[in-house]
């Protein structure tokens, strides 16, 4: 009986001596800084607007009313790969078992993907080889965002919703091949060129985020992000330029560290 009377004494002061701990890992305040490892898909559609014209009779350039042909224009010029980011933030408690905080974070995901035509600016007639010569492509790298956190804490564990600002850089690549294979509207000699822009728009998202060990904390988060619509003039400024747009929206999912400074 005493043995079990003193086993008794241990526990509870094992638990009284736990409970402040427990609680200070679970309260989800105070600084915090991260890693993030994850996937990208990247939604985009290149749309060829107008085109220039250089038909040995008229010598037109790129604008709204410019001819522009509907083969393979629009065309849809996805891509995914593997993320990298950091993170940093604060979180506070609003009451309850609310949390609210601001977080910025700064990514890495080299998304490129091309198609072997330039969309709009051939006949179904046109020599394929000369078609295939030419080429278009989109590629995303890097972005980041600065949103605000709102969730509820269950437990040790935080469910949030993320949402506010978010920038991705962009550039748009455009090539009309050999001068011997030309496509009526891809230009009467070769040229390639690109253009690049940091484009800011809107992201949403969520997450769980639940304790892992004394300040460190785990998380899985899914975000949407739409950058809208680049523009791009190919041989800008010439009777062979091309006028494109391209849409950006990405769909993130991501596994995160985070070091947390308060408690």
């Amino acid at each position: 009986m005493r043995m079990i009377r003193i086993a008794r004494a241990a526990l509870s002061a094992a638990a009284v001596a736990a409970a402040p701990l427990a609680a200070a890992e679970t309260s989800f305040e105070g600084g915090y800084i991260g890693g993030s490892i994850g996937h990208s898909w990247r939604d985009s559609t290149w749309t060829t607007t107008c085109t220039g014209v250089n038909d040995g009779v008229n010598l037109l350039y790129c604008n709204t009313d410019s001819p522009r042909l509907p083969q393979g224009n629009p065309a849809d010029i996805d891509a995914q790969g593997a993320q990298f980011g950091l993170l940093a933030g604060y979180d506070m408690r609003l009451g309850g078992n609310w949390v609210g905080g601001i977080e910025a974070d700064l990514n890495w995901a080299d998304a490129e993907a091309s198609i072997g035509n330039f969309p709009g600016t051939w006949f179904p007639g046109d020599n394929p080889a000369a078609i295939a010569r030419n080429l278009v492509s989109v590629t995303t790298d890097w972005g980041g965002s600065l949103r605000l956190r709102l969730g509820i804490v269950t437990g040790d564990t935080l469910i949030y919703g993320t949402g506010r600002a978010a920038v991705q850089h962009v550039e748009m690549f455009g090539r009309c091949g050999a001068a011997d294979m030309v496509t009526p509207f891809c230009g009467n000699r070769p040229n390639a060129d690109s253009a690049t822009e940091t484009r800011w728009g809107w992201t949403l998202g969520a997450g769980v985020e639940t304790v892992i060990a004394a300040d460190w904390t785990a998380r899985v988060e899914y975000r949407y992000a739409d950058f809208g619509d680049m523009s791009y003039t190919h041989a800008a400024g010439t009777i062979n330029e091309i006028g494109a747009e391209a849409s950006v929206a990405t769909s993130v999912v991501t596994l995160g560290i985070v070091y947390r400074f308060g408690k």
